[in-house]
């Protein structure tokens, strides 16, 4: 059994150990908040580069950038954030839920297809972000 070197555990190999703890610390420390527009965001932004250095299914690393370059699918999942997490009501018309966006009042509509495409990725992130969020020392602001 051969002990590796201190000198072989220099920090240029460490590098991607370094970079996975700080996108850790910084989707734990995001200050604006996920039923915001930044908010949502960053977190997508960094979900899909923790995704890449983690080796991440690429299809779930694809449908966070096209989500992430189409402003109005960025909008559905806002509102399906903000009503999930019942930041706003919405109200189902014809089979649709339309939901009144927090900051620029605007009004989206939620068509079932995109439900059914978006709520999974919403689910999970919102998982996701409560166990990052949990793993902050109690003594920490």
């Amino acid at each position: 059994m051969s002990q590796t070197s201190f000198r072989e555990l220099s920090w240029p190999r460490l590098a991607p150990l370094r970079e996975l703890l700080q996108l850790w610390l910084s989707l734990r420390d995001i200050s604006e908040p996920l039923t915001s527009p930044e908010g949502l965001r960053k977190t997508l932004e960094l979900i899909a580069r923790l995704g890449e250095l983690v080796g991440l299914d690429e299809s779930i690393i694809n449908r966070i950038s096209t989500l992430l370059d189409n402003p109005a699918a960025l909008n559905v999942v806002l509102a399906i954030v903000q009503y999930v997490l019942g930041v706003v009501g919405g109200r189902s018309q014809q089979g649709d839920l339309r939901v009144t966006l927090l900051e620029s009042r605007e009004e989206v509509v939620v068509d079932s297809q995109s439900l059914v495409e978006w709520l999974p990725l919403v689910i999970s992130l919102l998982n996701l972000l409560r166990e990052i969020r949990r793993s902050k020392p109690s003594g920490a602001v």
